[in-house]
């Protein structure tokens, strides 16, 4: 079966998604059903086999997708749209680009709304859904937008009467900051910092140079500190046992500086490093880390080459090991020593256009003759 879902519904929908219970318990509008079927699976039983199901020339807007068989239950979320939104978010402002998906020109006067999806005693809950305004001539939308919590998950949908839009800030698999190796919180952090060392590894009874640089933050922009401030540093051992508690005199330049004698009977292991402005009840802190290891320098490195990258089963491999002094100078005739260890690979399927679990997203169907951009 399929359903047409009303946009009045579809916050109640969302909040669905995020709970077993009920989400297989949501009961479709009387009347909402446009289509409905009955297919035969195909393939070897106890398999997984790929079943196409047409369900035809879909209008703009939210559907919801239902297959029972056996006791079984399946349900999706379908979205059909012609605008696709982007959408920034700070932890007190929306900005919203929407884009029509046939010819990538801004889409403008596309009326929009939000809410955000927030943890409550009973469950997760749809926040108040707030109108953001209308996109301008350039298909943007800036306005002011809170959520109860910075982490809280927020939808987008335009308003009824609009030409339907849909998009959610948990459509972010490889935009994420981290995916890019960068460290990021939706929350403000009016204090940022670096700890460093001189090295990154120490052998018990030597001496770790730290130095700290702080900074203000204010959005973005970044200040010294201002008059004769302090901070709080402190260094764990692996055991999380604290080996080191001190306040230091922040420069004007917003460093700081200390050295740490290793003793001979340091644990070894990960040191973690923890600092912060004395008098910041808001504990807005910064971190690095340093290892302690019995340690020997490496003199020579071995590296061994196969004569071809792939080979198939049965076929011998061949490859070559080299030796040689990091200081130069030609390895003593010696016997080597090696093996060969196979790892599995697993050859996964192309993954099919899903957006989430419970939700997934397609254009709406284009006229002879039109491109999609991607």
């Amino acid at each position: 079966d399929l359903f047409r879902v009303d946009r009045g519904r579809l916050g109640e929908l969302l909040v669905a998604t995020q709970d077993d219970q009920t989400w297989r318990s949501f009961a479709p509008t009387a009347g909402s059903s446009i289509k409905n079927d009955t297919l035969t699976p195909q393939g070897l039983r106890n398999r997984t086999n790929l079943t196409m199901l047409d369900v035809g020339s879909l209008e703009a807007g939210p559907y919801l997708l239902e297959v029972r068989g056996s006791g079984q239950i399946e349900r999706q979320l379908m979205l059909v749209s012609p605008t696709t939104l982007t959408v920034k978010r700070s932890a007190d402002k929306l900005f919203v680009w929407a884009v029509d998906l046939a010819s990538g020109k801004p889409t403008a006067n596309l009326s929009l709304q939000a809410g955000g999806l927030n943890y409550e005693d009973n469950g997760m809950q749809m926040g108040e859904v707030a109108s953001l305004g209308r996109t301008d001539a350039e298909g943007i939308v800036q306005t002011d937008f809170t959520t109860a919590s910075p982490y809280s998950n927020v939808y987008l949908w335009s308003a009824e009467g609009s030409p339907f839009a849909f998009s959610t800030t948990m459509w972010s698999d490889g935009i994420d900051p981290w995916s890019f190796s960068l460290s990021a919180t939706p929350e403000q952090q009016p204090v940022v910092g670096s700890l460093s060392t001189d090295r990154p590894i120490y052998r018990p009874g030597e001496t770790v140079h730290i130095k700290g640089v702080v900074r203000l933050n204010n959005d973005g922009r970044y200040t010294l500190p201002t008059g004769s401030q302090l901070a709080a540093l402190t260094i764990s051992d692996p055991d999380g046992n604290q080996v080191y508690s001190s306040t230091l005199e922040i420069s004007p330049f917003g460093t700081f500086s200390t050295d740490l004698p290793v003793s001979g009977d340091s644990s070894l292991g990960g040191y973690y490093m923890s600092a912060q402005l004395v008098g910041d009840n808001e504990y807005h802190n910064f971190s690095g880390s340093f290892n302690v290891s019995e340690y020997r320098k490496p003199v020579f490195e071995i590296t061994v080459k196969p004569d071809h990258e792939n080979v198939l089963m049965g076929e011998p491999i061949a490859a070559t090991a080299t030796a040689r002094y990091f200081a130069g100078g030609v390895w003593p005739t010696r016997r080597f020593t090696g093996g060969c260890w196979p790892i599995p690979t697993t050859l996964a399927p192309i993954p099919r256009p899903v957006t989430s679990s419970r939700t997934w997203m397609m254009p709406t169907p284009r006229t002879a003759g039109s491109t999609t951009r991607r």
